[in-house]
């Protein structure tokens, strides 16, 4: 249904937008399906520890003959495939299973007015997790303090 209205659209007032949803996926998504690629490369050739926290621009140019070249990053730009490339399987259940019964306990706590705002500012503070967790690990262990404030207020006891 769309790809008409864009094709109309485009014809009408020469706006050039990508007509096809390959087309459009490949415009957001830029040059990171190339870093996708490496990130999983990598997980496969380490799948349980992956390729090192450090080592993961070291295992990119590693993999520069076998995938061909790509920019050189320090991360994935996703979360999942760049954690399951630098620490593997192993690695990735370790920070999900916890976030997952956190996540889960989660409907319980917020019934109290204080831990619900707690809540809301961890929350806000995920989406910085993102990102800054792949750069910084100084962010990582800001988040997990402000995580560890809401367990606080959660069981004041």
């Amino acid at each position: 249904m769309w790809n008409w209205a864009i094709a109309l659209a485009n014809a009408a007032w020469a706006l050039d937008l990508p007509s096809s949803m390959g087309e459009r996926f490949h415009q957001g998504v830029g040059l990171r399906s190339f870093l996708w690629k490496h990130a999983w490369h990598m997980f496969c050739a380490h799948p349980w520890l992956g390729g090192g926290w450090g080592d993961y621009a070291w295992n990119q140019f590693v993999q520069t003959d076998t995938l061909g070249h790509v920019e050189m990053s320090m991360n994935a730009h996703n979360i999942v495939l760049d954690l399951l490339a630098k620490i593997g399987a192993v690695g990735l259940l370790a920070v999900l299973v916890p976030f997952a019964w956190w996540a889960f306990d989660l409907r319980k706590r917020l019934r109290r007015p204080k831990v619900a705002f707690v809540s809301a500012i961890v929350a806000a503070q995920t989406s910085t997790l993102r990102q800054a967790c792949q750069r910084d690990a100084n962010e990582l262990k800001e988040f997990c303090s402000r995580l560890s404030l809401e367990g606080l207020l959660a069981n004041p006891d």
